[in-house]
């Protein structure tokens, strides 16, 4: 049955400009995961700047200086 990505370079899981059936789909198939791959980094990589950003913007300004020393700590 035709479909609407019948005309793009990875249809029916394989390569159009390659003839050889069995090395068209095994291409097709490290560009799908290499596709996959890069677009789940850049999710992770997007989200983990979102995570840092995030706690630096809301903390308050005199969070910054380090804790008074306590009673119980010797030098």
């Amino acid at each position: 049955e035709d479909h609407a990505a019948e005309d793009s370079p990875l249809a029916d899981y394989g390569v159009a400009s390659i003839t050889d059936a069995r090395l068209s789909g095994g291409l097709a198939g490290v560009i799908g995961a290499g596709a996959t791959l890069a677009a789940g980094s850049a999710v992770f990589v997007a989200v983990r700047r979102r995570r840092e950003a995030a706690p630096a913007a809301a903390a308050p300004a005199d969070s910054a200086a380090p804790p008074a020393p306590s009673d119980r700590e010797t030098t």
